[in-house]
């Protein structure tokens, strides 16, 4: 994924909130083993234990626009499960390559039914479908409850 290594930080302290976490972003230098930290992402609307970071996964988005041609950028989602009284949040991020910064594509989706304490972002996983340009994410809530049961649900987009 470009030589991109992500390192979720639940624990990070941003400001004075013990645990909004943050992501780590590393880049692997041109033409040597090294990996140098390139940017720390954290969420704009963070608070104290929101647990940024807690889960994570990217992809590489390959596509084309027309007439400009093909193109390739890393995304990455990452989780805040206990955002909001654990309600939980998905953040999204794209790689720009003329900024060699990731900024924000979506700030803060989270499920529409969220309840406290679902912890929706507890776990995530994101990809390409192969012959489409578009992609899947799975989103876990762990503690949601459904019809008074705790089925460990998930939500796929």
């Amino acid at each position: 994924m470009n030589d991109f290594v992500f390192v979720g930080v639940p624990n990070y302290k941003v400001g004075g909130n013990l645990s909004q976490g943050a992501v780590k972003i590393y880049q692997k230098s041109n033409n040597s083993s090294n990996f140098l930290l390139i940017q720390t992402l954290t969420a704009t609307d963070g608070a104290a234990g929101d647990k940024f970071g807690f889960s994570l996964d990217a992809t590489v988005f390959a596509g084309s626009c027309g007439a400009a041609g093909p193109y390739e950028s890393t995304y990455l989602v990452v989780g805040a499960p206990n955002k909001s009284a654990n309600r939980g949040s998905v953040y999204m991020f794209r790689y720009d390559w003329a900024t060699n910064q990731f900024v924000s594509v979506v700030n803060n989706f989270f499920a529409s039914d969220a309840t406290a304490n679902d912890n929706y972002g507890y776990s995530l996983a994101i990809n390409q479908q192969a012959v489409q340009s578009y992609f899947t994410i799975i989103v876990g809530a762990p503690l949601k409850t459904v019809s008074g049961h705790s089925p460990r649900a998930g939500l796929i987009y």
